[in-house]
């Protein structure tokens, strides 16, 4: 079978919805500078870990405080707006009219929004939110409301959060209803308050998960973190998490057991190496899947355009993609052989 196949039958098969939501519950830092790190933001930082090891297109990305994305095109009940405005150097304001199929449709959930990641192996669909601290309950709430596939199956929903009750660099998977939650669910108001969204969704406190980041009582929870410290949590605990929360998508228990007991320590730097950089990619962005579908089906991309410049198009997605795959390959290779 040829690449360019390989590629669409690939592409065509991407399931129509994701099948598990990570929740990254910690502070965005609205006390401080942007840039800066304090131990209840490290599930946002295991969040854009994700994020960029999966390496999402950005438009695909929805992050109400970026608002230099595509999505801004769209207004608040995630529609396309007609038209959007720019100043003109010489008069009055232009209409300039976009594509509807640059980016996915998306509501505002009150935080940063993806439902494009590919994790585990064999590859689940999955979704991130990262919402603002102070409404994490109403933004799980708006994507229950939207989704609600995604918070009624047992074990889809995985909660990352840090505690100041276990240990520094120290991590911990289990369900609610585990022995330790009765000493680390009280810590947290934001991971409770996400427990009731879900309970009120039918889903039992056995099949939700959360995934602790340690912090050490000497940690104060909301103070800035030094340059060492976030140094340190960021290669040695994050690289960790992602690759947990990528295992957990296809295999909860497994997730679970190779965590809690530790045998991750004993892989080599060369074997961390390897192993923390799998099970982790991302779906292509909104706009190529649409151009290869169009290009597939023999329609054109959109009324603007004929069909020779759908073919035109779908040519460009797919040497780029045939040589981003070749890369990957040669980047593999090393790997084992390293």
């Amino acid at each position: 079978m040829s690449t360019e196949k390989a590629i669409l039958q690939r592409v065509l098969a991407y399931p129509l919805r994701p099948a598990k939501l990570f929740v990254g519950i910690g502070s965005d830092n609205y006390l401080h500078a942007r840039d800066t790190v304090t131990a209840a933001s490290l599930p946002r930082t295991v969040g854009h870990a994700l994020l960029k090891k999966c390496r999402v297109p950005a438009p695909d990305i929805h992050d109400p405080t970026n608002m230099s994305q595509r999505s801004r095109h769209r207004d608040a009940s995630g529609k396309n707006r007609a038209l959007s405005y720019t100043l003109s150097k010489n008069g009055p304001r232009k209409h300039i009219q976009h594509d509807s199929w640059d980016t996915a449709p998306f509501c505002d959930v009150g935080g940063l929004w993806c439902d494009r990641l590919l994790l585990g192996e064999p590859m689940v669909r999955s979704a991130l939110l990262l919402p603002y601290s102070l409404l994490a309950k109403e933004s799980l709430r708006r994507v229950a409301d939207s989704h609600p596939y995604l918070v009624t199956g047992p074990e889809s929903t995985l909660l990352i959060a840090s505690t100041d009750r276990l240990d520094a660099m120290k991590l911990h998977m289990e369900p609610i209803g585990g022995p330790l939650m009765e000493t680390l669910l009280p810590s947290h108001q934001g991971v409770q308050d996400c427990v009731d969204v879900l309970d009120q969704r039918h889903q039992r406190g056995d099949e939700i998960d959360v995934l602790w980041i340690g912090t050490g009582s000497d940690t104060p929870l909301l103070a800035p973190m030094d340059a060492a410290s976030v140094r340190k949590f960021e290669d040695d605990v994050v690289p960790v998490a992602t690759f947990f929360a990528a295992m957990w998508a296809s295999s909860p228990p497994q997730a679970k057991d190779m965590l809690n007991d530790g045998r991750w320590r004993q892989w080599s730097l060369e074997q961390r190496k390897r192993i923390l950089s799998s099970m982790q990619q991302s779906m292509i962005s909104t706009r190529d899947e649409h151009v290869l579908k169009c290009y597939s089906g023999g329609v054109a991309v959109s009324p603007r355009l004929n069909r020779n410049a759908t073919i035109y198009e779908a040519g460009k997605v797919l040497e780029r993609m045939e040589t981003e795959e070749a890369e990957a390959r040669r980047g593999r290779r090393g790997a084992a052989t390293a």
